[in-house]
């Protein structure tokens, strides 16, 4: 327990300059009010608001000028509304004649298409799709309407989106255009069904003259579920431009574990009289709907320093002065926003290859029992899930142990001990029931977090691992190099997408396929030998049965911090 923390005058104030850029921010004052840390509910829930503008805030201040300054990449929310749900008509080229005359016609230079699968059960094809969709805010919003193909990396060879068309209601920003002015593009539910048109003016104020629209039946009599495949998801780590030009993108499960709603071809009507038509074949291959709004955050522009940029000399410094100018002020903004407590901040993270991370999975066998005794939610249930794709032991509830390297994050190597408990709406999300830090951290549960014993090491091919604190104990050795690859399950994946914490304050973390495409080295079970594990519930728990994941590759993510807060 901490002590309780003094009081703080009113009256105080902390002052964000004007930004010497003259971006026309201007001055952001914050009013630090006479708040106690251990109150009643209301106030210890004002003393967490004021903690999170003080410490995630001025965090964000601080990246928003290192933005500026050309130390960071900007990160913004980007959120795509359900109202009404964003669709996919994915159509097929016509042929291989049709794929070689895009790729020589309509593509930068150096890029390539590349086949894939959009859905699990099917196998790759060449697609050109269209995506509509309303965003509900973050970089963009209104109606969109983008048409993309997938094309090889150029770095990795890896698939990824690459837009060739977009069309918006509102003004927007790309880099082949810099702003683009409005366009006649709607995405609407009428008359049950979802309706989504593009077309052009040729005055400002002349009639719309539509080139592409789709009616899908909505919703439908009787919904057949598909999966995503984790292929399609992945290619949008990258999303390309014309001229090569990429956007960073995080997502999270509303994009790889959510099903989406396959239309069946009688249910969908489409007139398309793209410039894109002619390589395709006139049937869509498939078409569907997502159920739930994507929750993404997306750095813009990332990579305009790349020799593959297809761009001439004075398009490629507009490029760079218009970023320079235009997304250094909008991160500012949301830093002003955040510190204001109107919008959350958003920071990103890069989790370490070296060491390598590890998960300790271990089986709860007495739910009943660790619900009674763990420090869980009140009428919270504990979520049974599975570790592994395909998991033969099948769904079960689990203790697991996360250790790793968050690069340039001060606590140095934490260690966290968690469990998974289901949400409102019947989800998986993580809860850390406690953590061990190497240093000093800043916790939503005790504002400040003391030290404890973290090591973790290799060596050899061997994994070193020892955390203790007055109520945890674990130690392993694990030669990860000799163990099986294999695909972590979306479920465990999605968890990680609500970080909770005793007492209700949660994290929103973004990842990208690294998380959920990439595999991990599994070894267990018995990977636990006798006396490397004490917990406070070890009558409940089978550390027989235990599993170990090894991670050696860098996960990048972004976080919301304490998103329930303010």
């Amino acid at each position: 327990m901490i002590a309780e923390a003094p009081e703080v005058d009113a009256g105080l104030s902390y002052v964000v300059p004007e930004a010497s850029s003259g971006s026309g921010v201007g001055r952001v004052e914050v009013a630090i009010e006479r708040v106690g840390w251990r109150r009643s509910p209301d106030e210890v829930r004002a003393s967490r608001a004021l903690a999170k503008k003080l410490f995630h805030g001025m965090n964000a201040v601080d990246a928003a000028d290192a933005v500026r300054h050309g130390g960071k990449a900007p990160w913004m929310n980007f959120d795509v509304g359900g109202e009404p749900s964003s669709i996919f008509v994915n159509f097929e080229f016509a042929d291989r004649a049709a794929v070689e005359a895009f790729e020589a016609r309509e593509l930068p230079a150096g890029f390539r298409l590349a086949p894939l699968r959009i859905l699990e059960d099917e196998e790759p094809a060449y697609f050109l799709v269209l995506n509509a969709y309303q965003s509900s805010g973050g970089l963009v919003s209104g109606a969109r309407a983008e048409w993309s193909v997938f094309v090889h990396d150029p770095r990795d060879g890896h698939p990824r989106f690459l837009v060739v068309q977009a069309a918006a209601a509102n003004f927007s920003a790309d880099p082949v255009h810099l702003l683009t002015h409005p366009e006649p593009v709607t995405h609407v539910l009428e008359q049950g069904a979802i309706v989504s048109r593009v077309g052009v003016r040729d005055t400002d104020d002349g009639p719309e003259r539509p080139y592409f629209t789709s009616r899908i039946r909505w919703p439908q009599p009787r919904e057949e579920r598909v999966a995503l495949a984790r292929e399609f998801v992945a290619a949008n780590d990258f999303i390309f431009w014309g001229h090569g030009v990429a956007d960073r993108t995080l997502y999270n499960a509303s994009m790889h574990n959510r099903d989406a709603v396959r239309i069946a071809a009688a249910d969908v009507e489409v007139d398309d009289r793209s410039r894109w038509a002619p390589y395709l074949r006139p049937v869509p291959r498939h078409t569907y709907v997502y159920l739930e709004p994507l929750e993404i955050v997306i750095s813009p522009w990332c990579n305009l320093d790349e020799s593959h940029i297809d761009a001439s000399d004075e398009h490629r410094r507009a490029l760079v002065e218009f970023k320079d100018g235009f997304y250094p002020a909008m991160i500012r903004d949301i830093a002003a926003e955040g510190l204001r407590g109107e919008k959350h901040p958003l920071s990103s993270f890069t989790v370490a290859a070296t060491p390598p991370s590890l998960e300790v999975h271990v089986p709860i066998v007495d739910p009943e029992g660790f619900a009674a005794v763990a420090p869980l939610p009140d009428g919270a249930r504990l979520a049974r899930l599975r570790i592994l794709e395909g998991d033969a032991a099948g769904a079960r509830p689990y203790l697991t142990l996360y250790v790793d390297r968050v690069e340039d994050a001060p606590e140095g190597i934490g260690a966290r001990w968690a469990t998974y408990v289901e949400t409102e709406e019947g989800r998986p999300h993580l809860l850390v029931l406690d953590r061990v830090t190497e240093d000093v951290a800043v916790d939503p549960v005790r504002l400040l977090h003391l030290p404890g014993v973290v090591e973790h090491r290799a060596e050899g091919g061997v994994l070193r691992t020892r955390v203790e604190s007055p109520d945890f104990r674990f130690a392993s050795a694990i030669a990860w190099t000799t163990c099986a690859e294999t695909l972590p399950s979306r479920e465990l994946v999605e968890a990680g997408d609500r970080v909770a914490y005793v007492g209700g304050v949660w994290d929103k973390v973004y990842y990208d396929g690294g998380s959920m495409e990439l595999p991990v080295r599994c070894a267990g079970p018995n990977v636990l030998a006798a006396g490397d594990l004490r917990t406070p519930w070890d009558a409940f728990l089978d550390p027989t049965a235990a599993r170990a994941f090894v991670r050696d590759r860098v996960l990048h993510k972004a976080c919301n911090p304490w998103r329930n807060v303010g």
